[in-house]
């Protein structure tokens, strides 16, 4: 494996408390080597929706902000895509376009602008993800929702534990494993 092709880890603080259980948020990147070129990758939409709600603070929303920069400058002239952000309100920030050197200029600037605020409501952003691509669908060969969150999206069957801040300073006892502090 040469040097050009070894991952990279980031973590999202340098030291832990000894003794006790931690959650650590990680970005982990990885350069595949190049593949042999034997077609052309089709065109494709991609609606890249940002999780911005208060859970999202700190290192979450600046590796999620990272991640869509990276994914923005990966695409191609000829690609589309969209950006959405949401918290308890839903925002289209950019909406779908042709991933032109101005409009993905446009979108990292926008995307700076977004900071974690609020509570969640990601059904609502993962529609309007979904909105953004469908009417391309017929044009597009690909299209992707590439959704950003820092949390489980399968707890939404306690209204309790969506409340704004709900997630801050307490314990949640998870269906296996033992408890831990959120």
């Amino acid at each position: 494996m040469s040097n050009d092709t070894l991952p990279s880890l980031r973590t999202d603080v340098p030291v832990v408390p000894a003794g006790s259980p931690v959650t650590r948020h990680l970005l982990l990147t990885l350069t595949a080597p190049e593949a042999p070129r034997t077609a052309v990758r089709p065109s494709m939409h991609v609606a890249f929706v940002l999780d911005r709600s208060g859970s999202m603070g700190g290192s979450k929303i600046r590796l999620a902000r990272e991640a869509v920069t990276q994914a923005l400058g990966m695409l191609r002239s000829d690609d589309r895509f969209a950006l959405v952000a949401y918290d308890d309100r839903v925002d289209v920030v950019v909406e779908s376009t042709s991933a032109s050197a101005e409009a993905r200029r446009h979108a990292l600037r926008s995307l700076q602008a977004i900071d974690a605020r609020g509570s969640t409501d990601l059904a609502g952003g993962w529609m309007a993800g979904c909105e953004q691509v469908a009417p391309h669908l017929a044009e597009e060969p690909a299209g992707r929702y590439l959704l950003l969150t820092g949390r489980s999206a399968c707890h939404e069957d306690r209204p309790q534990d969506n409340a704004p801040g709900a997630d801050r300073g307490r314990v949640r006892r998870p269906r296996s494993g033992p408890p831990r502090l959120v």
